[in-house]
């Protein structure tokens, strides 16, 4: 009705740029969970910033994975000017199975069920970067107020974690890049389905 769905799926590349630079600059999206998030694991719900290498994380399709490498790093330094596209996304309790209010990065991948997803790829359930969501479900940007922990996680391969109740979040696999999530135009039409 709208067009969005009469895309040829076959002849358009599924997977962003790792580069980001489909996004409209050449540095990437920021991913990985805040500190404060709090994650499934082997001995029930735990604060992402407490997990180190060889800790079991449970994910949706390969059960208990330990975690194979974690890296930190600090982002949004006090005074410093933050560009909007760099802003964490607030997604309110219950909009993705999450029991609690998520802030989650721009670039952070987190699966969604969409027929959307079912009649382009046959696969209900795809992985879509939190910023082509915003305006969904009340799902908006919101200032950084302070600095603030990212934690990374890596698993042996590519995988879906339990976060905040039930929310699915993307982990890549050890060195490799976000590559299954959808790039930004199969995202856009992604999130149409989800607010239609």
């Amino acid at each position: 009705m709208f067009g969005w769905n009469s895309h040829d799926a076959a002849t358009e590349p599924r997977t962003a740029e790792p580069s980001g630079a489909a996004e409209g600059s050449d540095a990437p999206l920021e991913a990985g969970f805040l500190a404060g998030t709090y994650v499934a694991t082997d001995t029930g719900w735990r604060a992402v910033e407490l997990l180190a290498v060889g800790d079991l994380v449970m994910t949706f399709d390969n059960d208990l994975q330990p975690i194979t490498n974690l890296s930190r790093r600090t982002v949004w330094q006090r005074g410093q000017d933050i560009p909007q596209r760099e802003w964490p996304l607030l997604v309110p309790v219950g909009v993705f199975d999450n029991g609690y209010d998520m802030l989650v990065l721009p670039g952070q991948g987190l699966m969604v069920e969409s027929d959307w997803g079912q009649m382009a790829y046959g696969d209900p359930f795809i992985i879509v970067p939190v910023h082509a969501l915003e305006g969904v479900r009340g799902i908006a940007r919101q200032r950084p107020q302070r600095s603030m922990e990212v934690i990374t996680l890596e698993l042996e391969q590519d995988n879906l974690v339990y976060a905040e109740g039930g929310a699915l979040m993307h982990c890549a696999a050890q060195g490799s890049a976000s590559g299954a999530m959808l790039a930004p135009r199969q995202a856009a039409f992604a999130a149409r389905s989800l607010s239609a």
